[in-house]
């Protein structure tokens, strides 16, 4: 049986502690009770958490670089969306692998432990090869094509995308008062990358694309591509060791919480009688609770599918045609800048509550026209509105800014509603489901239109 977390050692129920008197006294006892049991626990989870989607966060904060330096060009974008949703093949797999080992006795966190230390190891390597080969080029379909960028993305896209189903779960066996520490960890694996990406600085040099690296001193930037992953994979490695460490420390060990005792023989075969007979009705009886949620969570179902069509599909995809009118520094920063917004945008949820659909609402609607703009300068490309103002430069960055901070609260103010329907559930699996469809059919749609039509191009 795993170490149980002593809450009386919280509340102090079996400690005597001198209670400090007055109001600072209060103070720091507020402030006590709302620290977490230990604080490098705290730490640890957070520098686990930084190993969801650092990868392909600190790739897209690469991308006005990639753009002009690969063969694909401004088509690049468009493929690595592509690529990156068709990622999600890892969390398919790894459901069926635990609704597998659901029916053996195999322990469902030790599952966990050895996918986490797969998805790490996998996702460390990953980033190395990007490290060595990341400018290599491949002649097929007729052309010279980044195929190492591009298949290692998909790698690095399917570990981060299991991460999502398997780094949450993985939190039950610990004190809920470290969740909220894996969520920063989240948040810095977008800010992280992209601070070292701003540091990196814009490509100054060169017209156009010619599809091949001519080495960073003739870019103009600080460090090459190159240097730039291995400090990606430096974060993986944090991610790694914070890992083995939240594995291997007794201190973490205390903060556990208890876990069930396996089941005997009868109970285990008693079990599995029951699940063989329950499927059809409980197909049977999910149907009209779907149909309830749908009913009454429509507004919200709606604009999540939205937001995920623009943000992981459509504003991704036509970045290159929508930015670089405007020169390199507008792209580069734009979309760091943007990505380091998000989480800040999730944290404000907690200050400044959505309360209601109503807000969302409106904040969808704001949001949607801003990628209209960016979609409608896209299509203009390369001569669009005020180009060669400093003008349009400003208002494209900001617009990307706004769209990204509002996508980013808008999701959390819908997760927390869904989180409090009767059935939240069926609400949370549903959400998910359309989180990944307005993602999916963002991204086809515009592959499509970037790579098989000539709107983008004229």
């Amino acid at each position: 049986m795993e170490p149980k977390y002593d809450e009386s050692i919280r509340k102090g129920d079996n400690v005597s502690v001198e209670k400090p008197r007055g109001t600072l006294g209060s103070a720091l006892t507020r402030l006590r009770a709302k620290l977490p049991p230990s604080l490098l626990v705290y730490v640890l989870f957070c520098a686990f958490g930084m190993g969801s989607w650092v990868a392909i966060n600190g790739i897209w904060g690469e991308i006005s670089i990639l753009v002009q330096t690969l063969p694909e060009c401004d088509r690049l974008p468009s493929i690595l969306v592509v690529i990156i949703q068709l990622a999600n093949v890892g969390p398919l797999l790894y459901t069926a692998t635990k609704a597998v080992f659901a029916h053996r006795r195999w322990n469902q966190y030790h599952l966990e432990v050895v996918t986490v230390a797969i998805l790490v190891l996998v996702g460390t390597s990953a980033c190395i090869l990007l490290a060595l080969f990341w400018s290599r080029t491949a002649h097929i379909f007729g052309g010279p094509h980044a195929v190492s960028l591009i298949t290692l993305t998909f790698l690095l896209a399917t570990v981060d995308c299991t991460s999502s189903v398997v780094f949450f779960p993985f939190m039950r066996h610990f004190h809920k008062d470290y969740i909220s520490a894996l969520y920063i960890g989240a948040g810095l694996s977008g800010v992280l990358p992209s601070a070292v990406a701003l540091a990196q600085g814009f490509v100054k040099y060169g017209e156009g694309c010619p599809g091949t690296y001519p080495g960073y001193a003739a870019l103009g930037i600080n460090f090459s591509p190159a240097v730039y992953f291995v400090l990606l994979t430096l974060l993986t490695l944090v991610c790694g060791a914070a890992f083995v460490l939240i594995n291997v420390l007794p201190v973490v060990h205390k903060q556990m919480v208890t876990t069930p005792a396996p089941s005997s023989d009868v109970q285990q075969a008693e079990r599995e009688r029951k699940e063989g007979e329950e499927p059809a009705a409980a197909v049977s009886s999910i149907v009209p609770l779907l149909a309830k949620l749908v009913k009454s969570k429509f507004t919200l179902l709606l604009c999540l599918a939205v937001i995920n069509f623009v943000s992981n599909g459509a504003l991704p995809a036509i970045s290159a045609y929508a930015f670089l009118p405007y020169g390199n520094v507008y792209y580069h920063t734009g979309v760091n800048l943007a990505i380091i917004t998000s989480p800040m945008a999730s944290l404000l949820h907690l200050f400044l509550p959505s309360g209601s659909e109503a807000p969302l609402v409106i904040l969808t609607h704001l949001s949607a026209f801003l990628a209209s703009y960016v979609l409608m300068i896209a299509m203009m490309y390369p001569q669009p509105l005020l180009v060669g103002h400093t003008a349009g430069g400003v208002i494209i960055v900001l617009a990307n800014i706004a769209i990204s901070a509002m996508i980013a609260y808008i999701k959390v103010g819908v997760t927390v509603q869904l989180h409090s329907y009767s059935e939240k559930n069926l609400a949370l699996t549903v959400g998910g489901v359309v989180n990944q469809l307005g993602s999916l059919i963002g991204a086809m749609l515009f592959f499509g239109l970037v790579n098989y039509t000539d709107i983008f191009e004229h």
